[in-house]
């Protein structure tokens, strides 16, 4: 955020914040729905490794894997020039995520109503 002052007839300095990026701020539906799941398999991952049910070795290629796709994410961002997904991309980044879930033995997808 950057400021600015203003100084009104008074002498007095007015010290006014600019709005934050609207787009950082509230991101858009697909970008909150990967976040989301890939926040989700973090925590299910230490679990998991916490309680044995996958090794180290697992937990480290599966936390590689969210690295990767914070990545493509990422990339996506530069491409389409805004914090947005295009369909295309949403789908393949679930699709790895989809993988993940079958290592982990759970389901991270946003459950239909």
């Amino acid at each position: 955020q950057t400021t600015s002052m203003s100084a009104p007839s008074q002498g007095t300095a007015i010290i006014k914040k600019a709005p934050a990026n609207q787009q950082s701020a509230n991101p858009h539906p697909k970008t909150r729905q990967v976040n989301a799941r890939m926040r989700t398999q973090w925590t299910k991952i230490s679990e998991a490794k916490k309680s044995g049910k996958i090794t180290p070795s697992q937990a480290d290629q599966l936390n590689a894997s969210l690295r990767d796709i914070r990545q493509k994410e990422v990339d996506g961002f530069k491409q389409n020039g805004s914090h947005e997904l295009t369909s295309d991309q949403q789908s393949r980044i679930n699709q790895t995520l989809d993988a993940n879930d079958k290592t982990l033995g759970v389901s991270t997808k946003p459950s239909t109503k």
